[in-house]
């Protein structure tokens, strides 16, 4: 499990792959055999499905083909107590047995088409960080085709979700679980900012519009992204994280949330970095004109921001 966690990269890119892709078919194997002899419990058989369920979700076309193989040839193994296995047989259990057969699977794993029906698994509770960790890195990511397909997955999924209050904590929840596990390390906290201003800029927190203040996981979140956006010298992540913070004006300005994240974004102004201090009026100016956030003091604001 722990070469699963191997993200060394170089000039070539992220090599850590190598060991990752070779590590799942021997990771199926051993787990269904050390399942029937009673070295291993169900606590980790999930665990380890978990992991191989992130992998699935992840940029990497070959590295979610390697995943996906593999978790289909546990899916078809009925020895091991599988959490949500319903679910996990509907989006992988066809690559064995067409593969089996010698028959192209429904699904190609090497294109972005793919996360649709991974989206399934974000109704898996217990898969559900390792699911949204995945698609986090995805959806957030460089690579414009599978940013795309994660990106659009994902928010169809919340949008079907964004009605019910229990469902978008648990999912919000989680996000800041990841943020807080990862906080420092670009190759999560980039794309997961980017991927939270995707989730404001489509409205899919208009249930806390009213009351943000009733989310404590939305205040994790701002304090989060302030904490990652503080680094000093990186003005790349400091936009990101700006982005969402403007984002966030489009709730009550009657809230601590949005005072708080005001207050950031002003502090940003000052910034010792020009292109920090040009940036941040630039995005405040919009969000201002987008979202009319101060009444009657927004006309005063914008002139001095012009």
């Amino acid at each position: 499990m722990a070469a699963l966690d191997d993200y060394t990269t170089n000039n070539r890119g992220d090599i850590g792959r190598v060991l990752r892709e070779a590590t799942m078919g021997p990771m199926a194997r051993l787990l269904t055999d050390a399942h029937r002899a009673a070295l291993i419990d169900e606590a980790a058989v999930t665990a380890a499905v978990a992991k191989l369920i992130q992998q699935s979700c992840e940029k990497i076309d070959s590295t979610r083909r390697a995943a996906a193989t593999a978790l289909s040839s546990l899916v078809h193994s009925t020895d091991l107590p599988l959490a949500h296995r319903p679910i996990l047989h509907e989006v992988y259990q066809d690559l064995f047995e067409l593969e089996q057969r010698g028959e192209a699977p429904a699904v190609d794993w090497h294109m972005g088409s793919c996360f649709d029906r991974l989206a399934l698994l974000l109704d898996c509770d217990a898969y559900l960080y390792h699911v949204v960790l995945g698609f986090v890195v995805s959806a957030g990511g460089v690579t414009e085709s599978t940013m795309r397909s994660a990106s659009e997955a994902l928010l169809r999924h919340l949008t079907v979700i964004s009605e019910s209050p229990k469902k978008m904590d648990k999912f919000l929840r989680t996000l800041a679980g990841v943020f807080a596990d990862f906080i420092k390390c670009d190759r999560v906290t980039i794309p997961l900012m980017s991927v939270l201003e995707q989730i404001l800029t489509a409205g899919l927190l208009q249930l806390y519009e009213a009351d943000p203040d009733s989310s404590s996981s939305l205040s994790r979140l701002v304090d989060l992204t302030a904490q990652e956006g503080a680094a000093k010298r990186n003005p790349r992540k400091t936009k990101s994280a700006l982005s969402v913070l403007c984002g966030m004006l489009q709730l009550s300005s009657n809230s601590k949330l949005w005072s708080k994240s005001a207050a950031i974004i002003v502090q940003s102004l000052c910034s010792s970095l020009p292109t920090v201090r040009r940036s941040t009026a630039e995005q405040f100016y919009e969000a201002l004109l987008t979202y009319g956030c101060l009444d009657n003091h927004t006309e005063i604001v914008m002139t001095m921001l012009s």
